[in-house]
């Protein structure tokens, strides 16, 4: 019950304990407590829930004692909340570490139970007192940007949807609300985009040409931020230019290592940590990246060459909303909203240009009446900038085993979300041997930025030839069945199960329906593809109906409706209690896959 509670795998945690608690009322109090302390451990709120249920209500409030610490230090606000239900008082080592970790809903929570008043002025309330202080001086002008605040001085990026992918999926449908992979895949892809000229036939050359000029506005802002700040002078979207030679990744912590001195001349002088000359300040390098670019874009103008660009471009100011903040951390910060009513449309005031994500830089296009086809309407383009990446000599070795480890040891603040994101897939023996691999930078929390020594994921032949076209068919299967599971997982399946090498091993576009089958049962992926999306059961569908993939067929159900349910691993809801027991411990035992090479983004 320890490994299923770890990994949240709930359902086999409540067969094992439904077992124990027929067979050995010892066993069940054993695994009660190093389940529960597994699943606070690892921020599994649905787990620790359902064991409570074979929890005396006398012992109850002990075991939540003992672990009101780890629920914190998970920062699971839903967690903190099952424990403190059952709490009188939270104990002072809690309450600081609630405090050194900054979530805003969770102090909150502790403050009715904190009998040392250390959380007094502190949590979500103060946190907005806060916000809006920063946003009468934002709106007065009376800050002023620096690397120290920048920030909060722009908005944390959320993912936009634009558009409703299905908006026409009646459209493409049969007689029996059917579609075939073929005509859901040629229907829902983009059409391709020409980076040099657009062939005759392209059926979107307005959208090529703004894509070629976006990118020329790319390398057009990454010149310049290079005059700003001489580490970033020669810089693509990839390495930092003028690093220092013989920089080094310790694993053990996660730090870049200088062997050696600096000259007193060198620009990263003023980026080494204060307390020790030899290591990196990765915080330093991100925040500069993003200041230098804030700093272009205040006066910024399109290159000449850009004519569409220069004519529909509009790069907007940031404007400062209450409605869209982050409450949950400190400082807090102000949030590019994914979801405001009514459906698909941002906030008014979120509309900045300029972003953060955990890689680096967003920048929000928007593209005012534009002619698409006789129609005229804004579009709008989301570019992502990678923080320059930094060349260090260790070659990116698979099994990040000990990234994993310092994530378990050091747990800072996103820590299991960092952990959830990485995963088996070794191409450590196919890279070529080169003096330099590039490290990227990742801010894990507002305060935390963590150096990436592993080969970006998505390489050229990860998603070759028709691989690709079969993720692209997984992507819409995961929006048709509200799949919950993350694209690089898909990736990774793909690669995992197709050769990285040579085009025979690629399935074609006839049979895309039976790979999908076979993706479906990798253990990344298997369950997930069991439900309907939201959006479909909006437009009137109550199933997709995927019993028909291996011949190229998709069901589409909304006469009907069927209820959806999960049986564990197949077991059959009448099956002996041996056997449900056997399944479960068959389960909880099966995939003990190291983790290792994180997401691409």
């Amino acid at each position: 019950s320890t490994i299923a509670s770890k990994k949240g795998w709930t359902e086999v945690v409540e067969a094992v304990l439904r077992y124990y608690d027929r067979e050995d009322k010892d066993l069940l109090l054993l695994a009660v407590t190093r389940g529960f302390e597994a699943a606070c451990e690892f921020g599994n709120d649905k787990t620790a829930r359902a064991i409570m249920k074979y929890v005396d209500l006398s012992k109850q409030n002990k075991l939540c004692q003992d672990n009101i610490k780890f629920a914190v230090v998970s920062d699971n606000p839903k967690l903190v909340e099952i424990l403190i239900e059952n709490l009188t008082e939270v104990d002072e080592a809690t309450v600081k570490e609630a405090l050194r970790r900054k979530n805003g809903e969770i102090i909150e929570m502790l403050k009715a139970k904190d009998k040392t008043s250390i959380l007094t002025g502190h949590g979500t309330e103060n946190n907005k007192k806060e916000i809006l202080k920063l946003k009468e001086q934002l709106e007065r002008k009376s800050i002023i940007a620096s690397e120290k605040n920048i920030m909060t001085l722009i908005v944390k990026d959320r993912e936009i949807e634009y558009k409703d992918t299905f908006a026409d999926i009646r459209n493409i449908l049969d007689t029996e609300n059917t579609v075939s992979i073929q005509d859901l895949v040629n229907n829902l892809k983009a059409p391709k985009i020409h980076l040099e000229i657009c062939k005759k036939d392209c059926k979107r050359p307005v959208i090529c040409q703004i894509i070629r000029e976006v990118l020329k506005v790319q390398q057009d802002l990454l010149a310049k931020m290079g005059k700003r700040e001489k580490i970033f002078k020669g810089a693509t979207a990839w390495p930092v230019g003028s690093i220092v030679e013989d920089t080094r990744f310790d694993e053990e912590n996660q730090e870049l290592i200088l062997k050696g001195k600096l000259h007193p001349d060198n620009p990263f002088n003023k980026f080494m940590k204060e307390q020790n000359r030899n290591t990196l300040d990765t915080d330093k390098v991100f925040n500069c990246f993003i200041y230098n670019l804030y700093k272009v874009l205040e006066d910024y103008e399109v290159p000449p060459e850009c004519i569409l660009s220069r004519e529909k471009l509009k790069l907007n100011k940031f404007e400062p909303c209450e409605k869209c903040i982050d409450l949950n951390t400190f400082p807090p910060q102000f949030v590019d909203l994914k979801t405001f009513p009514p459906r698909f449309v941002r906030c008014r005031c979120s509309k900045d240009t300029l972003a953060t994500s955990k890689l680096g830089p967003v920048l929000h296009f928007t593209f005012t009446d534009v002619d698409m086809d006789g129609k005229v309407e804004d579009f709008q383009l989301d570019m992502d900038f990678v923080c320059s990446m930094v060349p260090v000599l260790e070659k990116p070795i698979g099994g990040l085993e000990k990234r994993k480890r310092f994530l378990e040891r050091c747990k800072p603040v996103g820590w299991l979300d960092e952990l959830s994101k990485l995963t088996d897939c070794d191409r450590s023996s196919l890279l070529p041997t080169r003096p330099l691999y590039l490290c990227r930078l990742k801010k894990i929390n507002p305060w935390t930025v963590l150096p990436n020594n592993n080969e970006p994921f998505l390489q050229e032949d990860t998603l070759q030839g028709t691989k690709k076209l079969l993720y692209i068919f997984m992507k819409i299967l995961k929006e048709l069945t509200g799949a919950d599971v993350k694209s690089f997982r898909i990736k990774s399946a793909i690669a995992g199960s197709f050769s990285l090498q040579g085009v025979g091993h690629t399935p074609t576009m006839d049979a895309l329906g039976p790979a999908a089958v076979t993706l479906m049962t990798h253990q990344y992926l298997r369950g997930k593809f069991d439900g309907i999306s939201k959006n479909l059961v909006d437009k009137g569908f109550r199933k997709v109906d995927l019993s028909s993939l291996e011949n190229g067929k998709i069901k589409l159900e909304d006469e009907g409706a069927t209820q959806l349910h999960f049986v564990m691993a197949g077991v059959d809801s009448d099956a002996g209690h041996d056997e449900e027991m056997r399944m479960a411990m068959a389960m909880s035992m099966e995939n003990q896959d190291s983790l290792s090479v994180s997401e691409n983004p």
